[in-house]
């Protein structure tokens, strides 16, 4: 029986327990997309890339951390 690819609007899917990890993939996908359109040489994409997903990464590492803490006073 197929499922139907408009189904998953509906309902989404279960991402409770890993909700955080998904940032890794939507923070890479935008560092790779954003260099790419303001690269003028294709060897400086993935350099760039890397150092815009690790701030990324790090920028929401400390707003996490903030809020947490926010949250604990």
């Amino acid at each position: 029986m197929p499922i139907c690819l408009a189904s998953f609007l509906g309902q989404p899917l279960p991402v409770a327990d890993y909700w955080l990890w998904l940032a890794f993939p939507i923070c890479l996908t935008i560092s790779v997309v954003y260099k790419t359109t303001k690269a003028e040489r294709f060897r400086d994409i993935f350099p760039a890339a890397a150092v815009l997903f690790g701030s990324m990464i790090v920028g929401l590492a400390l707003v996490t951390i903030a809020l947490w803490l926010l949250t604990r006073l």
